[in-house]
């Protein structure tokens, strides 16, 4: 819902900090140490459980979760959506600030991105805000990436490049700059061309991503389609 994003309430090293997920219906605000740090709308999941993850990029972490407290909005309505808060302390090294894209494996740049891709998520996000799940993309398939610079979805298929990532890029895919250096471009897609970041570690690249523009009547409304995907 909410991508990869840096902020300057997190406290690095082994510094304690206080994380807080609050819903209101199909509203939810996150916060850190107090402070808001991220907002977001789905009316996909009227109910589920709580869960705690911590990640890195590149170099091992060990966190330690305690004081998890799950309480209902003091305002409340006739059915009050559970706010969860929990503690997290950092025991290992964790980046300050998002991780540097990794420089290109050797070899051909496309060589790197090629091969199948299989979905790991699909959202849509309205232009007039709200969103929730995409399952219009063909789910179950694989996007396949061929090293000569041709790619194949479904039914669908086109050509392929990969370009370094503008300024303006992080505008059109409404999304803040959070450390890849290049993006993936598909043309054909959707009738028009589609582009995305490309995650990359010291490993190679991990995932790619496809942003584009959806019109009524494929949509609801119109809005921003986002497709994660992973190595097959």
């Amino acid at each position: 819902l909410i991508p990869w994003t840096t902020s300057p309430w997190i406290q690095p090293g082994a510094a304690t900090n206080r994380l807080g997920v609050e819903v209101d219906g199909d509203k939810i605000s996150v916060s850190v140490n107090g402070a808001t740090v991220g907002t977001a709308t789905d009316e996909s999941i009227p109910a589920g459980q709580i869960g705690l993850m911590a990640t890195t990029w590149s170099q091992p972490v060990t966190c330690r979760f305690s004081n998890l407290r799950v309480t209902a909005p003091v305002s409340g309505s006739s059915a009050p959506t559970p706010t969860a808060k929990a503690e997290v302390q950092l025991l290992g090294p964790l980046p300050t600030s998002a991780p540097a894209s990794a420089s290109p494996t050797a070899g051909s740049a496309l060589e790197t991105v090629s091969g199948p891709w299989r979905i790991l998520s699909e959202r849509i996000y309205y232009d007039q805000g709200g969103g929730g799940a995409w399952s219009q993309s063909g789910s179950g398939e694989n996007l396949q990436l061929s090293a000569d610079g041709s790619w194949t979805f479904g039914g669908s298929r086109g050509r392929w490049e990969i370009q370094p990532i503008s300024a303006s890029d992080w505008t059109t895919w409404r999304v803040s700059a959070y450390g890849p250096k290049r993006k993936l471009v598909v043309h054909g897609w959707n009738q028009s061309d589609a582009s995305g970041p490309i995650e990359e570690s010291s490993q190679g690249v991990d995932f790619v991503w496809i942003v584009y523009h959806v019109e009524p009547p494929t949509a609801t409304g119109p809005g921003l389609v986002y497709i994660k995907f992973g190595r097959e």
